[in-house]
């Protein structure tokens, strides 16, 4: 159910009478644990919290003029809904909430890949929403962004989060800002190496022309030098 308010406030005022004391204090919980960074606002017609310009001018890759999201809580038709971009892109942290939902509150979790369904508000989990806003900083929120852009984040669960055997390479797709992108995966990896660079073909080039919609994409290897301390002959 969306409304059309320009305000938090405006918003809340608006959903069905047994909501508000709800949604007043949950935004309540998440403005007093919201790290340093963040701000709130409408976004996509709900109560959201994102990066803004200020802090990031990059915006949503999808929409640059948008700030980069990352929770939001809506009243819809059935049920309160909280969405945290970090528990679909942090594997530790979505796996902290569903450990933690039960000791929180008697009702059975209702989640999705980045979304909290509430169709009961009682023994609504406050306490714990506030830990979930606290968990995730704004910086580390960038940095995991920087990633997911550019590689589906179902993938970002086998490299930051990943729990099985490490990986052997790394390729990086085009050279924007490929510096803030190498150190972002060098927190997480710290010996990766550079092993090679891979241009466009003649081919590549002849489809570019014909079609510029198919880019010509410089390819970044790394290694890990966990693996291969010296670079491949």
């Amino acid at each position: 159910m969306q409304y059309n308010a320009n305000s938090p406030k405006d918003y809340i005022s608006q959903v069905p009478e047994e909501r508000k004391a709800t949604l007043q204090k949950l935004r309540k919980v998440i403005n007093n644990n919201l790290p340093e960074g963040f701000e709130e606002g409408m976004i996509y017609k709900m109560i959201g919290y994102y990066v803004p310009h200020a802090v990031y001018p990059e915006g949503y890759h999808c929409d640059p003029k948008i700030p980069l999201p990352f929770m939001s809580f809506a009243s819809q038709k059935n049920s309160v809904n909280l969405y945290h971009s970090g528990i679909y892109a942090k594997r530790e942290l979505h796996d902290w909430f569903v450990t933690e939902f039960p000791k929180h509150s008697k009702r059975k979790l209702d989640m999705g890949k980045n979304c909290i369904r509430f169709k009961y508000l009682d023994n609504f989990p406050f306490e714990l929403i506030g830990e979930l806003t606290r968990k995730m900083t704004c910086q580390e929120w960038i940095d995991i962004y920087e990633i997911t852009k550019t590689r589906p984040v179902e993938l970002l669960h086998r490299s930051i989060a990943y729990e099985g055997p490490e990986p052997r390479f790394f390729i990086f797709i085009r050279e924007e800002d490929i510096g803030k992108r190498i150190n972002t995966v060098k927190q997480h990896f710290p010996e990766i190496e550079f092993e090679a660079r891979i241009e466009p073909g003649f081919v590549d080039k002849v489809m570019h022309r014909i079609n510029p919609h198919n880019k010509n994409n410089v390819f970044l290897i790394y290694r890990n030098k966990e693996f291969f301390p010296e670079r491949i002959p």
